[in-house]
């Protein structure tokens, strides 16, 4: 075992030691404000978990928080599993992580990425050929697999710097390979019906209620946003970073992509892209109809669940010429994320618990928070709190921000006046620029982890000029464009 092993061992007993006695000690500290000792017991399961998510991972953490709060006065063990397990939002992040996964497998995303390539729009038009890369990890990431498209358009782009002579030390490469990853991290949250758009929702709904709530501002805002801040990086790369594209342009003059504009789609890639349409359909048409139709009910019902479901029976349905299932359910179910679905397994019921009148914790929190944000107003509140956690998340996993802040700040937004599908969705923005130090999320760990083509210090320039840009458009747009299009 080498020292470097030694070490990272060493570093996780000391965390996992930290983690467990926080969930279990700290009950033994002395209240505070209107939090009761059932209070601290509970608050120490959360901040415990909290720790242990950060830095050992999200299973064991979550079935010791689970167990503990099972052995609480909250209720028992099975009552706390099933709670969790019998969530809404976990039944859809299972049956959404199966159902994009089987969109990932089929090769669609690979097809329509070498389509808008291939495009002769592109041809002498190095910045079109750069708007495509872009387009592509912001709208084919966010309904197949972010970092599976992100890392097809890498090697592209690998592929384009080879032929040209491009080398880390061009300002393009880490200007491009950073975008695409940026892009990327954003899209999954650009539409409500995305499985960590779901998370946000799910989360939120336990403090505000959802049901009235219309999911359009954030259907419509979420491209509307993507295509603005794909122009602003544009812009950034032209004007700000200075990229010289003398390389690419020489490159762009022939006809390159050629081959990839004439292939055709096979059997696999054209089923995946009907159902694909069917799930949209099934999504989005709801939000057009008059809510007293036939069709708005029953489509309304259907949901993302029966969604995805009605996509999985003729999917599992079909069998090749053998008799043999074309696409077995196993297969693609191992697409599905078990570090997520365990952390909002577990979440739910220790949120649950927090929130929990006789805790006193929401209490003695809001009696803190609220006179600051009641000072700054309404527009103030949600500036505060786009700028605070949008730096903040560039130094935690976005995901834990999401689970400690989220659900607090909307019942404070509601209290505002602020829809709350409007307030998750900007929110779900913010926490995904996650994008400008290496431990700000997985996504970005990547680009800074790519140390063969893009320079550390051209990482961090981008991704603090993407943040800032970003963070400034949530506010001036992203959120006054919600409240309009919600009233």
């Amino acid at each position: 075992m080498t020292t470097q092993v030694k070490n990272k061992n060493t570093s996780y007993y000391i965390n996992s030691f930290i983690c467990v006695a926080l969930m279990i000690l700290f009950r033994f500290i002395p209240t505070t404000g209107a939090i009761t000792p059932y209070g601290m017991e509970i608050l120490g399961i959360f901040l415990g978990s909290i720790y242990g998510w950060c830095t050992v991972g999200f299973i064991w953490p979550s079935f010791l928080g689970m167990i503990l709060l099972g052995l609480s006065d909250y209720g028992s063990i099975t009552q706390v599993f099933s709670e969790g397990f019998s969530n809404d939002t976990v039944l859809m992040l299972f049956m959404t992580f199966v159902y994009f996964g089987y969109i990932s497998q089929s090769g669609l995303m690979k097809v329509i990425a070498n389509r808008f390539i291939s495009l002769k729009v592109n041809i002498g038009h190095p910045w079109r050929l750069t708007f495509f890369f872009l387009f592509i990890a912001s709208f084919v990431g966010g309904i197949t697999n972010n970092i599976a498209t992100a890392l097809l358009l890498w090697f592209i782009v690998y592929d384009i710097c080879k032929a040209t002579d491009m080398r880390k030390e061009d300002k393009y490469v880490a200007y491009i390979i950073c975008g695409v990853m940026f892009f990327a991290t954003f899209s999954i949250v650009m539409f409500p019906f995305l499985p960590f758009s779901l998370v946000g929702i799910s989360l939120m709904s336990q403090t505000v209620d959802f049901s009235s709530s219309s999911n359009l501002a954030w259907m419509i805002t979420g491209p509307i946003i993507m295509l603005i801040l794909i122009g602003l990086y544009m812009l950034l790369g032209k004007f700000v970073f200075r990229v010289d594209m003398t390389k690419l342009n020489e490159y762009t003059k022939q006809d390159n992509y050629a081959d990839l504009r004439e292939k055709k789609m096979n059997k696999t890639e054209r089923t995946a892209l009907i159902y694909l349409l069917i799930f949209v359909i099934i999504i989005v048409l709801p939000t057009f109809l008059p809510k007293g139709s036939y069709l708005y009910s029953i489509l309304s019902n259907i949901s993302v669940i029966g969604a995805c479901a009605i996509c999985l029976i003729g999917i599992c349905f079909q069998k090749d010429k053998e008799g043999k299932i074309v696409t077995p359910f196993s297969e693609i179910a191992r697409s599905i994320s078990w570090d997520v679905l365990w952390l909002m397994i577990a979440t739910i019921p220790i949120c649950s618990a927090i929130e929990a009148e006789e805790t006193g914790i929401m209490a003695t929190l809001m009696a803190a928070v609220m006179p600051i944000f009641q000072s700054v107003g309404r527009f103030g509140f949600m500036a505060l709190v786009i700028i605070v956690l949008g730096v903040i998340t560039q130094f935690t996993h976005n995901f834990i921000l999401l689970i400690v802040f989220g659900p607090v700040l909307a019942e404070i937004a509601v209290n505002f006046g602020i829809p709350p599908m409007v307030f998750c969705s900007v929110f779900m923005f913010m926490i995904m620029t996650a994008v400008a130090t290496p431990g700000a999320s997985a996504n970005s760990a990547m680009v800074f982890g790519n140390s063969e083509w893009v320079s550390q210090k051209y990482a961090l320039q981008l991704g603090w000029m993407f943040t800032v840009m970003a963070l400034i458009v949530y506010i001036f747009v992203a959120y006054p464009l919600n409240m309009l299009i919600a009233i």
